[in-house]
């Protein structure tokens, strides 16, 4: 409920969209930071926090480049969130900074997941937030959490202290095999996976360009709220989604438009630079 009215809301924000310009500093890899943002509604209480190591490579010429983020799976009574912890916490500083007068905030120079994943458990609904690569534009989409017809298979291997069992599936374009912890019967797991019984500590697809690993998992004390933060959403579809993030990728000069060209001096001497991006789901 309080994310179909976070969604609602959203919609009134489409007109400021458009204002939110942030300082950059010129990196041939543009900062993955969004623009900071005080205001925040709390949509739950954080029973688990669950650390992911997430590893994967853009591009598959050079399987060996990976790239790495720390990802947190926040596990509330309604409410499961994923973000990228370093963003959060870049984001965070970089309020701090606008609050005492900072007219730009430091950039976060590494490379991060740009997605945010609540899935709300009782409507089996999932709301996705995505940040643009140039603008800072916030994205949001809806859509009902995806079945995932898991095959249990033999063999087993501890991680984090925990025993887990092995399980596979084939989920939009990949192949997976997870490792989930009975000890733990929470039925969810990083991304949108979910439907085991045991939480999902280790997922990967058969050609390790998707890869998930836990870290290490806390029960909060005293307890954390579970917060959507607030912003200027603009509200979309994850096929319109996928076009747009794929155009970012593909064509960053054409995307930029006029402003960014005329800004951003080194996208306009690299017009034909393009940005690898790994497909969670291909599909």
């Amino acid at each position: 409920m309080r994310l179909r009215r976070f969604l609602a809301l959203t919609s009134l924000m489409l007109l400021i969209a458009g204002l939110v310009s942030p300082a950059y500093s010129q990196a041939h890899y543009p900062s993955c930071s969004r623009q900071p943002r005080e205001a925040f509604t709390v949509v739950d209480t954080v029973r688990y926090i669950i650390s992911y190591h997430y590893s994967t490579y853009r591009d598959p010429e050079h399987p060996a480049l990976r790239d790495n983020d720390e990802v947190w799976l926040e596990i509330g009574n309604t409410i499961t969130k994923q973000y990228s912890r370093p963003r959060a916490v870049n984001d965070s500083l970089a309020q701090t900074q606008i609050s005492r007068g900072f007219k730009a905030y430091s950039p976060l120079r590494q490379w991060c997941m740009r997605e945010e994943v609540f899935c709300e458990i009782a409507n089996d609904t999932v709301v996705w937030t995505y940040q643009d690569l140039l603008f800072d534009m916030a994205y949001a989409w809806s859509e009902k959490w995806p079945t995932q017809m898991w095959r249990m298979e033999e063999g087993s291997k501890e991680i984090i202290g925990y025993r887990c069992r092995r399980a596979t599936v084939s989920f939009r374009g990949r192949h997976y095999t997870a490792w989930y912890a009975p000890d733990l019967p929470l039925p969810y797991g990083p991304w949108s996976f979910h439907g085991l019984p045991g939480l999902i500590l280790e997922i990967r697809d058969d050609t390790n360009r998707v890869a998930f690993e836990a870290n290490w998992l806390v029960c909060p004390s005293p307890a954390r709220p579970l917060v959507q933060h607030d912003g200027a959403y603009v509200l979309t579809t994850r096929h319109k989604a996928r076009k747009l993030i794929d155009l970012m990728h593909r064509h960053p000069y054409i995307h930029a438009g006029e402003w960014g060209r005329k800004h951003m001096s080194w996208l306009r001497e690299n017009p034909k630079l393009e940005w690898k991006h790994t497909w969670v789901e291909l599909e």
